[in-house]
């Protein structure tokens, strides 16, 4: 089995230091070019939806109302008495 000297590790880690320092500097100076591109890039511009839902006119709307309410009602009068309720047929 062979020995590592005191030397060879000294001079290993010196190299290995060395080498961390090399890298440290490149990507330090690649961070700066990435952020220098960044900023001089345009901003994004706004991206408008491929499809917008119609909205309901006031009269779909109201009418949907009083179908929702009638609803609420049958289902109150079937809770109350326990029986079927039609509603709207």
């Amino acid at each position: 089995m062979a020995r590592i000297t005191l030397a060879a590790a000294l001079s290993t880690i010196e190299t290995l230091r060395h080498n961390a320092q090399i890298v440290e500097t490149e990507r330090d100076s690649l961070r700066a070019e990435v952020e220098a591109l960044r900023a001089a890039a345009p901003a994004p511009k706004p991206v408008k939806p491929a499809y917008v839902r119609p909205q309901p006119s006031e009269e779909q709307r109201l009418a949907h109302e009083a179908y929702v309410a009638a609803l609420l009602a049958a289902r109150n009068l079937a809770m109350k008495t326990g029986r079927s309720v039609v509603v709207g047929g």
